[in-house]
């Protein structure tokens, strides 16, 4: 009988809106890419605001406890700017607003309160648009989409799919959901 994982590999993500996600999808369909590019699937578009990593079963309620206590404001994402880092990943930088940004130093510190995992290197929102796309001459996305983000959410990476395990709403759409 085969063991369950004792731990899940966990991100911290915000969502395009419904108009901003329709606009990345074609755009993204718009462009010329290279053979054997993968393509990311329109449900999977997101711009991730903590990537975790490997957490033990037994943390994964405490973090979404302590994650439930933030409250912040709804923000805006503007992805725009195309760019192809090393391994051939293509993006569409995010420029965020002041609400995301912090969203972001208090998530953070609730993962050190936590003693979990907590990237070194300063934040550089973007949206993950294909893999393998070494040699694609991307075009940016303009006018960069107008994204309302009025929540984020707890997740789990399982064999290529993401889970959603908790959504966090805005302080003002509180109640609202």
């Amino acid at each position: 009988m085969p063991v369950p994982h004792a731990s899940s590999r966990l991100f911290l993500a915000v969502w395009p809106d419904a108009q901003a996600l329709a606009r990345i999808v074609e755009w993204r369909d718009r462009q010329s890419w290279p053979a054997g590019v993968r393509l990311t699937p329109p449900e999977k578009l997101h711009a991730t605001l903590h990537f975790i990593g490997e957490v033990q079963h037994a943390r994964i309620a405490p973090l979404a406890e302590g994650l439930a206590g933030l409250r912040f404001a709804p923000g805006r994402m503007l992805p725009g700017q195309a760019a192809i880092w090393a391994g051939g990943i293509a993006i569409l930088h995010a420029e965020v607003d002041e609400p995301l940004q912090a969203l972001h130093t208090q998530v953070t510190e609730v993962l050190r309160r936590q003693q979990l995992p907590i990237d070194a290197r300063p934040w550089r929102p973007h949206v993950t648009v294909a893999r393998h796309a070494q040699g694609a001459a991307l075009l940016g996305l303009r006018p960069a989409p107008d994204c309302a983000v009025a929540e984020f959410t707890l997740c789990e990476s399982v064999g290529g799919r993401y889970d959603v395990l908790r959504r966090y709403p805005a302080e003002q759409m509180r109640g609202q959901v």
